[in-house]
């Protein structure tokens, strides 16, 4: 009977994967060893700034000093503490940390490609870009990978076809407010800018089929009014918050200027002097150019891989909004996601580089937004 039963899996696993497109086995069968890869480079290779933040929380967990929860967004003592509370194998260097984290990332990564078929060489391309990124900056001892694992939660609320709309929107903004109070403040505002972009968006597309490049334009400028008007509530009802809002981009980076560990800073190119409108238009310059970092080029070879993953993702966004109103529901909640995530790294990502690294971390949502075939092949038609 045993011996029957292990037959029916074997069979059936063998028919899981005969039924999956190439590109999937491509992913199967190299998941370990690009992981592999990637953190032997990492660990032999590239310099220490890379593990910056993993060597904070490995003093920190060792630290004395840190042993309460901290509910003003203070991710590393929080980090250093869960990753403590976890600590089951007793591991004590960093690459051990990595090794483990990658591993267990990668099983589940493994399932996940045996459930979601990749369409396309396109998809493929976006695919491996992110497990790159992944294995480089999230499977580590980090920030980062607990961001990764609150974004797979969002996913399956996501996918979850027995929630209600209603309730998928309650519940994605809970975890982003969570996120905010133990890990990274600014998230509050993202889940505030999910809920906004969503619904100018339901609007906006009732009446228009598809979105071109004026349609796009209008959309922009739309959103550049309301982050002008939420500049000025802000300045009157939490004149504190509003202070540290307009100020973040300065303080992040002009101390920074000249640091070999900032090469890929995002200075402002106008002086705004606290000034609302050239504040706005910094916002904009910014946003084109985290979108387009073409400026990454004349910095060396090694840059230029960033800024062909940023270019990628920002083609699969002009994408998604283009065809917005035929895309699956689940579709257009991660393009929510990530448009509310963009705008909300504008305000407060130092460098592209952090951008980067942060962003690596969406990855959940970049997999389901991108691996919908159905709403592909409508676009196509």
């Amino acid at each position: 009977m045993v011996y029957s039963q292990n037959s029916a899996y074997k069979a059936g696993f063998k028919s899981l994967v005969g039924n999956l497109p190439f590109a999937n086995k491509l992913i199967l069968i190299s998941i370990f060893p690009l992981s592999i890869f990637v953190k032997i480079v990492q660990y032999n290779f590239l310099p220490s700034k890379y593990v910056y933040d993993s060597y904070k929380i490995l003093r920190l967990m060792a630290s004395s000093n840190v042993n309460s929860i901290s509910f003003s967004g203070d991710a590393f003592n929080n980090s250093s503490l869960l990753f403590r509370y976890i600590n089951f194998f007793d591991i004590t260097t960093l690459l051990e940390w990595s090794i483990l984290i990658a591993f267990i990332a990668d099983i589940f990564l493994l399932y996940y490609f045996l459930r979601n078929k990749i369409n396309s060489k396109f998809e493929l391309i976006v695919t491996y870009s992110f497990l790159g990124l992944l294995n480089l900056y999230v499977f580590n001892l980090s920030k980062e990978i607990i961001q990764f694992v609150i974004f797979t939660f969002i996913c399956l609320v996501i996918k979850n076809e027995r929630i209600k709309m209603q309730m998928k929107y309650a519940l994605i903004c809970i975890m982003l407010i969570l996120e905010s109070v133990f890990f990274r403040t600014y998230y509050v505002l993202m889940a505030v800018l999910f809920i906004s972009i969503s619904i100018i968006f339901y609007v906006y597309f009732k009446s228009n089929r598809k979105a071109g490049f004026s349609k796009i334009s209008f959309l922009v400028i739309i959103a550049l009014i309301g982050i002008y008007i939420f500049l000025i509530i802000c300045e009157y009802l939490m004149p504190e918050e509003y202070q540290e809002l307009i100020q973040v981009r300065n303080h992040l980076t002009l101390g920074r200027i000249g640091d070999d560990s900032a090469q890929t800073l995002i200075v402002n190119l106008i002086p705004d002097n606290e000034n609302k409108l050239l504040f706005i238009v910094n916002y904009f310059i910014n946003f084109i150019r985290i979108l387009f970092p073409v400026e990454l080029i004349v910095k060396g070879v090694y840059y230029w891989i960033f800024c062909m993953f940023q270019l990628i993702c920002t083609y699969c966004l002009f994408k998604k909004l283009k065809y917005y109103k035929i895309l699956l529901d689940r579709e257009k909640m991660c393009l929510c996601l990530m448009l509310a995530y963009y705008v909300t790294g504008v305000f407060f990502e130092p460098d592209f580089g952090s951008f980067v690294r942060h962003e690596a971390a969406t990855a959940p949502i970049w997999l389901v937004m991108i691996m919908s075939g159905n709403s592909n092949n409508k676009a196509k038609a």
